[in-house]
């Protein structure tokens, strides 16, 4: 499954608004501690992305599990 983004700062964005662990942590920080994950995602999202056009193309991998009541 792949994520496609406009740009670098659209999938923090996107991370930010709806992805829970990342915007958890958005909230419970503020001013450096914001930037320096900022930063970071910025770091993950250009050393994964696979576009070359300036858009933002991320593979997304998941393991899904389904437990059944015996």
């Amino acid at each position: 499954m792949f994520q496609y983004h406009r740009s670098i700062d659209h999938a923090i964005e996107v991370f930010r608004t709806y992805i829970g662990p990342t915007s958890r942590a958005f909230q419970m920080t503020s001013g450096e501690a914001q930037e320096a994950l900022r930063k970071d995602l910025r770091a993950v999202f250009t050393r994964y992305n696979r576009a070359t056009d300036g858009t933002v193309v991320i593979e997304s991998r998941y393991l899904q599990t389904v437990a059944t009541r015996a």
